[in-house]
């Protein structure tokens, strides 16, 4: 499972917090049980999920002096967590609004980051072979442009 998302005033975009209030369902996705210890058990089968994650400042990803404020990371963590999926990857991409080379750098992390999980999610040993084969679907989508 794949999300990409902006960390939006702190936090989760309007757009994806209705996307989970849809998503988050009981006896669909959790059931609960009110008489149980832990009244809440996720329903949904163990997945991996990606989420690539865009700030606008670096500074507001882990290990930035402004990462206390984002509460972007967590929340999706519990109510990823709270239905099941609990194998949560984060890619991070900063600076998109101060652009130059430190965008840049983050950008080709990021892409690299993905290749690899991909690769290692379809069971490829190398995934230099597909990087290129990747940038370039991604180039012709207009996506790095």
């Amino acid at each position: 499972m794949l999300f990409g998302t902006p960390v939006y005033n702190f936090g989760m975009p309007a757009q994806l917090k209705a996307f989970f209030d849809q998503v988050i369902r009981v006896g669909r996705t959790f059931e609960f049980t009110p008489e149980a210890d832990y009244p809440y058990r996720p329903l949904l089968a163990p997945k991996p999920v990606i989420v690539v994650v865009s700030a606008g400042d670096a500074a507001m990803l882990p290990g930035g002096a402004l990462a206390h404020l984002n509460y972007l990371e967590p929340h999706l963590q519990t109510v990823l967590g709270f239905i099941g999926l609990t194998d949560v990857t984060f890619v991070r991409v900063g600076d998109e609004e101060h652009g130059g080379d430190g965008f840049k750098r983050f950008l080709a992390a990021a892409e690299t980051a993905l290749d690899e999980l991909a690769c290692r999610s379809s069971g490829v040993v190398s995934f230099h072979s597909h990087a290129g084969q990747a940038k370039a679907a991604l180039d012709k989508l207009g996506h790095l442009s």
